[in-house]
């Protein structure tokens, strides 16, 4: 796939905006994959509320599950950032 002049032309300030540059293709393509990444930290989000939720109600220490995750092939950076927040409400 060849990627446009107009986007070489900007790539310099994209990459100031950012660490990757992914040209997609087409119209469309860009929202498409933005809207495909938003759809996986929706699950991550709600996988995440509903594990805490079912680890509060077993009584057991919700950090547990935070070093759980971050032992497992779930690790996450999302879980150390955004769960320790959900976790303290």
């Amino acid at each position: 796939m060849t990627i446009p002049s107009t986007l070489e032309r900007c790539r310099p300030v994209l990459m100031a905006m950012g660490k990757t540059l992914v040209y997609a293709g087409g119209v469309g393509c860009g929202s498409a994959l933005k809207l495909a990444t938003n759809l996986m930290l929706a699950h991550l989000a709600a996988g995440f509320s509903e594990g805490l939720l079912l680890v509060e109600k077993a009584g057991l220490d919700p950090k547990k599950f935070l070093e759980v995750l971050d032992a497992s092939t779930f690790r996450s950076p999302w879980y150390q950032t955004k769960g320790q927040g959900m976790m303290k409400r």
